[in-house]
């Protein structure tokens, strides 16, 4: 039997109200094989790289915005199929849970993903999900900002309980292009701004974000673009100030959109 091997469904499973979140599948994509018998010669359905299961999770809170989605967190007890098929694969350090959650732009939606590079049995119809989910919400802000600082590499700043090292402030043209670097949590942090010596807010633009772990530390990077040449700045953050972690327990039953092949 030959089937379609990709589907997004709107509406996969109905929405639960638990611990005041709502939670829904909203996508499922299935990959049922690749073709070709070495890795830089194999065909890959729909620009993916390898076969297997993704079920997509919106979660939307009833109150206070997403300001992170705990993918290292989140545990995942169950993914099996209808066959008794055990779905659970540990991939790139992590245990069945995708690595890119996302969050929307104004705090109100998050969205994880559920995947496996295993393929559900022959003639399954349905798989079954459980776990728990943790985000972290906040809903008020507070600015706070640096004295007037030297606006170059090696100048260390904190602001908050956030400290900050500029491990690069390389004059391009007519901007600047900055680097910052710390080892704190960034989660609770919602902006920064950069501010001339007479005041003035100087437009901005972040650039890029990178984190890299090693033997339990992190360290984060963030890269921004300054308009302009400024021999000093003043930083200013909003800082969440309420955030709290929720742990969100999930029991899902989801129809696959095909059979899978016989």
């Amino acid at each position: 039997m030959k089937s379609l091997l990709l589907a997004l469904v709107p509406l996969l499973a109905l929405p639960a109200i638990v611990n005041a979140q709502t939670l829904e599948v909203v996508g499922i994509q299935l990959i049922q094989k690749t073709l070709g018998s070495e890795d830089s010669e194999k065909i890959v359905p729909f620009n993916t790289f390898k076969s297997g299961l993704e079920i997509a999770i919106g979660i939307q809170p009833q109150d206070g915005t997403i300001i992170d989605m705990g993918n290292d967190e989140s545990i995942l007890t169950k993914f099996s199929d209808d066959k008794g098929t055990n779905l659970i694969v540990e991939e790139f350090g992590r245990r069945g849970f995708g690595g890119f959650p996302k969050i929307s732009k104004d705090g109100k939606a998050g969205m994880l993903s559920l995947t496996t590079s295993r393929v559900p049995a022959a003639g399954a119809s349905e798989v079954q999900a459980a776990g728990f989910l943790f985000i972290t919400t906040a809903s008020s802000k507070k600015i706070e900002k640096t004295a007037l600082l030297d606006f170059k590499k090696g100048t260390v700043f904190k602001v908050g309980k956030i400290s900050f090292t500029m491990t690069k402030a390389a004059v391009d043209t007519d901007e600047t292009e900055v680097e910052l670097e710390t080892n704190n949590d960034l989660k609770e942090l919602a902006g920064l701004r950069f501010i001339g010596g007479n005041g003035e807010v100087l437009p901005s633009d972040r650039q890029g974000f990178s984190s890299m772990g090693f033997s339990g530390s992190r360290t984060m990077t963030i890269d921004y673009s300054v308009k302009g040449v400024h021999p000093k700045v003043i930083i200013e953050a909003e800082i969440w100030q309420d955030a709290k972690e929720v742990k969100i327990p999930f029991d899902l039953t989801v129809k696959l959109p095909v059979a899978t092949l016989k």
